[in-house]
C-alpha cells in the first residue's frame, strides 16, 4: 500500500499511535493457506486520517481486523501507543474502538 503525499503533521509524540511491525497473516481455507499480509509495516500517528485502498484480496480487511484487535497476526506485532495489542484486555479493546475507529464490524459486537 502506498501513502498519499499530504503535508506532514506536527508530531507531538515520539511513537506512532498505531503501528504494525513486520506483520504476516494468512487464513486456512480447507487445507490451503491464503497469505494476505507478508511483512507489512505501517505507522499511524495521532491526528492522521488514513484510508486503506486497493483491489479485492489486497489485505484491506485483514489489516483493519488486525489494527482493531479482532484478529492477531501469525507473526509480527500490532501496537497501540507502543503496547502490543495482544496484551490488551477486552474492555481496553472496546475503548480503542470508540476512540480510534469509525467503523466496527457488527459481528464483533454481537460476539462479545
Amino acid at each position: 500500500m502506498s501513502r498519499p503525499r499530504f503535508p506532514e503533521l506536527p508530531r507531538t509524540r515520539t511513537q506512532p499511535r498505531l503501528e504494525m511491525i513486520d506483520v504476516h497473516h494468512a487464513y486456512d481455507l480447507g487445507g490451503q493457506t491464503l497469505v494476505v499480509l507478508d511483512g507489512l509495516g505501517l505507522e499511524i500517528w495521532a491526528g492522521e486520517c488514513v484510508a486503506l485502498c486497493g483491489p479485492d484480496g489486497s489485505g484491506k480487511n485483514a489489516t483493519l481486523n488486525l489494527l482493531s484487535g479482532l484478529e492477531t497476526p501469525r507473526s509480527g506485532q500490532v501496537r497501540l501507543d507502543g503496547q502490543d495489542m495482544v496484551s490488551l484486555k477486552p474492555g481496553e479493546l472496546h475503548q480503542l474502538h470508540h476512540r480510534i475507529f469509525c467503523h466496527v464490524v457488527p459481528a464483533f459486537i454481537l460476539d462479545r
